[in-house]
């Protein structure tokens, strides 16, 4: 016996060892020293008492979940993920794969998922458990880029459905075409229309948000151009979600793109029941506040430092 203590105190010693550092349960604890878990239960409630257990929480994350309930309240939003904040690009790879977490764990057999595209989902895809026979779907919200790379839109939906085992659904058309009535034809196309309905119905969706600062990932991907992203900002836009433009205050803007883009409507993106809206980054803010103030997001997925800049606004 260690010096300096009763035997009920090293006895309470060894069931705290056990529970919190073996990770055994009440149960087995009970089991193995021939006691009830009643006794069990009490002995740990005594190990804190005497402060053979101290339970400390981590500041950083006491800041996360009390941003969390604060933007919770703030947005009304069904729930809030907030990680640490972290500076640089691996924000977005954090802010992704927490996402991907958090779409792991609502998914429900037979569940349809819209997917949107970009760096922050595409890095949600890591922390997916691969699935079989769930028959799941997965719907892209976009119509595809011109140039191929790992972030096209149909790539993103293919690698999403395979790991879901997932039936793929693709916007046969481009992302945005030349002129407003070339959308409006390509609308009526069956094979069109019929996806973004689907979209439109799905049970949960996956999101981000792009900003139009001078590093926006709509210019790295060419997306839009520079003149471009100078007209949207003289229209007043701050970024877009689902290829929809807002402004400051979460309108959606008059200008001759909004007008070309193959995505389904503001409306039906909004019905979706469970829209994970996941970014992050002082660049983002004023298009999350716009997507949130919109509705284009009921369970936002960001870090702290963002966080506490949205509760500014």
């Amino acid at each position: 016996m260690a010096a300096g203590y009763t035997d009920e105190q090293q006895l309470i010693a060894s069931i705290a060892w056990l529970y919190y550092q073996e990770g055994m349960t009440q149960d087995a604890i009970a089991s193995r020293l021939g006691m009830t878990r009643a006794r069990v239960i009490r002995m740990l409630n005594e190990a804190r008492n005497l402060g053979i257990v101290r339970i400390s929480v981590d500041y950083g994350f006491a800041d996360c979940l009390e941003a969390e309930q604060a933007l919770k309240q703030h947005y009304d939003l069904l729930d809030v993920r907030v990680i640490p904040g972290i500076d640089g690009q691996s924000r977005h790879d954090l802010i992704g794969q927490a996402a991907g977490s958090y779409l792991d764990s609502l998914l429900k057999p037979g569940d349809s998922l819209a997917i949107g595209w970009g760096r922050t989902v595409d890095a949600a895809l890591p922390a997916l458990t691969p699935r079989r026979d769930k028959q799941h779907t997965v719907v892209s919200l976009y119509g595809g880029l011109p140039a191929g790379h790992h972030l096209n839109p149909y790539d993103t939906t293919a690698r999403f459905a395979r790991v879901l085992d997932a039936q793929s659904y693709y916007v046969t058309a481009p992302m945005f075409v030349s002129d407003q009535s070339v959308r409006d034809l390509l609308l009526t196309e069956p094979t069109v229309k019929s996806v973004l309905t689907q979209a439109a119905n799905a049970d949960v969706a996956l999101i981000s948000a792009s900003d139009l600062g001078p590093d926006s990932k709509n210019l790295v991907y060419q997306v839009i151009d520079s003149s471009l992203r100078d007209s949207l900002l003289a229209a007043g836009a701050v970024g877009d979600t689902c290829g929809i433009y807002l402004d400051a205050k979460g309108q959606p803007i008059d200008h001759p793109l909004t007008h070309r883009m193959i995505v389904p409507p503001l409306a039906g993106i909004r019905q979706i029941p469970k829209i994970i809206l996941a970014s992050g980054g002082i660049d983002k803010v004023a298009i999350l506040h716009a997507c949130l103030l919109q509705g284009l997001g009921n369970i936002l997925i960001t870090d702290t430092i963002t966080a506490q800049a949205l509760l500014q606004i």
